[in-house]
Parts: C-alpha cells; structure tokens; sequence
C-alpha cells in the first residue's frame, strides 16, 4: 500500500484523509485513506484491500490492491497521462518511438 501511496503523490495526489477523534482525545484511524488531485473530480480511497473510485454520484469502481490495476484505471480515465511519474523518481517514463 506504500508503494502505492508514494505513486499517486509523485504524480500530484494529495492526501486528504480526515483524522478523528474519540471522546478519549484518541486518534481514530479510518479504514480507508482517502486521496485527491485538485486539477480533477475523482476521488480515491485506499485500504489493505481495495482502491475505490469516487465521484460526485457515489463509488464507480473498485479494484483490488494492484498497482498495475490502479495504473491501467488511472491511465483510461485521463487521471494521469502516459508519460506518469514512478515512485521515488522526478522524471518521467520514457516513451520509445
């Protein structure tokens, strides 16, 4: 899930998971971590299991804990381009012709 995490920041996500509190001043961590890209309307949440889509109707899709999974969607749903960002590197993929 770290790997996955490091990606979308890397490629402009940021993290807008809302931490609570119980009546204890305990923090209450939630299931999912939940992540934004303020150039679009689609949402994420991630935990150990899934990643889940959201737009303003609601969650759209789910998908199992894969990078892969998660690269294909956000490629064909335009959320980042071909030439995206690898985790841990500050440049692009580069694109054979």
């Amino acid at each position: 899930m770290n790997k996955i995490i490091e990606f979308l920041i890397a490629n402009g996500y940021e993290e807008i998971t809302e931490v609570s509190y119980d009546e204890y001043d305990k923090e209450v961590h939630p299931e999912f971590r939940s992540f934004s890209k303020s150039d679009n309307h689609y949402g994420l949440d991630i935990n150990d299991c899934q990643i889940v889509f959201l737009d303003e109707t609601g969650d759209f899709l789910h998908l199992p804990m894969n990078k892969y999974a998660l690269l294909g969607a956000l490629i064909q749903l335009k959320q980042i381009s071909v030439d995206y960002i690898w985790a841990g590197s500050k440049e692009g993929v580069e694109v054979v012709e």
